[in-house]
């Protein structure tokens, strides 16, 4: 089987990654804005050790990659993959032995190699936090095992880029056990770069640097642990550098969340964060679960689909799948509108928990509540924050009737302010008053509209008013009305 040469919508895709450290394979389903996971596989190979001082590949790293590399070219065939890029970086590019192991791979895996210079490596992570994040703002760094790449971003877009020779692989080649000969090796790489100064958020793209924030969130007992748009601040992450940097390894290895080899290397990617953070002081630093490979497969998107937002895409995907009744997403936003406001952020997530209000109408109604809310918390959307998701996962959770004192919300709720759970109250119970009222059709739904005039809540209707008259319905309705009513009194 041959390969495509670019990806086509819709189809099933893949990346296979051979980098410094490890050999990672992705395959996403449905390719488009917001292609869904289907497989993920990493392999801990080491190319890149000793690369510094001998020159060469990691003669047992080359030899662990060759029948992994066969595996996973072997499991995208299988798996009907139309389109696989692989892709190679810094250990590759470098190595006296690259182009010889690159042909061997190729003739090997029956497929062609990329081999990425330092700015591709930079431009193709830089999609990626475009895609993970709305607007992005700031600096972003990509740390592989043996390069650091940096972007700045300015009103969404990448500006100035460069890929630097630091790594935790390189680093602890150079200084081995020398923690004051690394930082100052890691000072001299930054000091000219005067354009990462001062950033508004600091994007923290890598395993090395995915792993402190998971630490961090095990640490902390954080309601939501996932990486992806999880942020601290620039002093507590230094703190957090500083304690990996000088946790003895028999601390480290006692940590269930992380895998051996990224133990042994963890170390030295905290001290290249914690003087990165000396340089910039960023206002806030942000994690990513997203990278390079997504960043590649984002940029064989056709130009039609660049600016599509992935969130309304993926809940899109999510309600033509899942869903009952095809249209009652788009009355239920129509019919909410005296209700939400002029915040667009608010109006977008309004629209999302729509396209999500009926996804899992084939559970057990005992469970709806709880079930939509872990999911819409859990669920892989990308430019979603944290908040973001807490509150969606709140609205939803309110539009199946779930009872503020059945599930451990407040932990969740603690990340939203008082006007956001005034305001999600708000639309979470409209949803169930619509959905109630309605069964479901957006027919009825559209015959009937709510009024708001002062804070004071009608319910008007120009089709047959015993829908109106029902016990639930009534129930609902002033339920809602107090809501609306209480919310123009504070």
């Amino acid at each position: 089987m041959t390969f495509a040469t670019s990806p086509v919508i819709g189809d099933r895709v893949a990346v296979i990654d051979i980098g410094s450290r490890s050999l990672q394979l992705v395959i996403y389903d449905h390719f488009g804005p917001a292609p869904i996971l289907l497989h993920s596989e990493k392999v801990v190979a080491f190319l890149g050790k000793n690369l510094t001082e001998t020159g060469v590949l990691h003669q047992e790293g080359m030899e662990i990659a060759n029948f992994n590399l066969s595996r996973f070219v072997s499991l995208v065939r299988d798996l009907n993959v139309s389109y696989c890029a692989i892709i190679a970086t810094q250990a590759l590019r470098e190595a006296k032995n690259g182009k010889e192991y690159i042909r061997f791979i190729e003739n090997l895996c029956e497929a062609k190699v990329q081999i990425l210079k330092g700015e591709e490596e930079a431009i193709n992570s830089a999609r990626s936090i475009q895609w993970a994040f709305l607007n992005p703002q700031g600096v972003m760094g990509d740390l592989g095992g043996g390069s650091l790449e940096l972007v700045r971003f300015d009103k969404g877009e990448p500006q100035e880029k460069i890929s630097l020779p630091i790594g935790p692989l390189r680093i602890e080649s150079l200084f081995q056990e020398s923690i004051s000969k690394a930082q100052k090796f890691l000072e001299e790489a930054y000091r000219n770069i005067t354009w990462i100064k001062k950033p508004k958020s600091l994007y923290l793209v890598g395993g090395g640097w995915r792993t402190l924030a998971n630490y961090h969130m095990q640490k902390t007992n954080y309601p939501i642990p996932i990486s992806q748009g999880y942020h601290l601040s620039p002093h507590t992450t230094s703190r957090l550098c500083s304690k990996i940097i000088k946790a003895n390894p028999e601390e480290l290895a006692s940590w269930s969340r992380a895998t051996a080899g990224r133990k042994l290397t963890l170390p030295m990617s905290a001290l290249v964060l914690k003087e990165l953070l000396k340089v910039t002081q960023p206002q806030q630093v942000v994690f990513t679960s997203y990278g390079l490979r997504e960043g590649y497969l984002m940029n064989q998107l056709p130009p039609e689909y660049q600016k599509e937002d992935p969130f309304l895409w993926a809940a899109k995907e999510w309600n033509k799948r899942s869903s009952r009744l095809p249209g009652f997403a788009e009355a239920l936003y129509k019919w909410l509108d005296p209700l939400i406001g002029e915040d667009q952020a608010l109006r977008r997530l309004t629209y999302g928990a729509c396209l999500l209000s009926d996804v899992v109408w084939r559970d057990h109604h005992n469970f709806q509540a709880e079930i939509m809310f872990e999911r819409a918390l859990s669920l892989p959307f990308v430019t979603l924050t944290h908040d973001n998701r807490a509150l969606l996962a709140f609205i939803l959770y309110l539009r199946y009737g779930g009872k503020l004192d059945r599930l451990s919300l407040p932990k969740v709720l603690t990340l939203l302010t008082k006007d956001e759970l005034k305001w999600g109250r708000i639309i979470g119970s409209a949803m169930y008053l619509a959905y109630t009222l309605s069964a479901g059709s957006h027919e009825i739904l559209n015959g009937t509209k709510l009024l708001v005039d002062d804070e004071e809540l009608r319910l008007v209707s120009n089709s047959d008013p015993r829908l109106f008259e029902g016990y639930e319905v009534q129930k609902r309705f002033q339920k809602l009305a107090v809501l609306v009513k209480a919310r123009g009194s504070t």
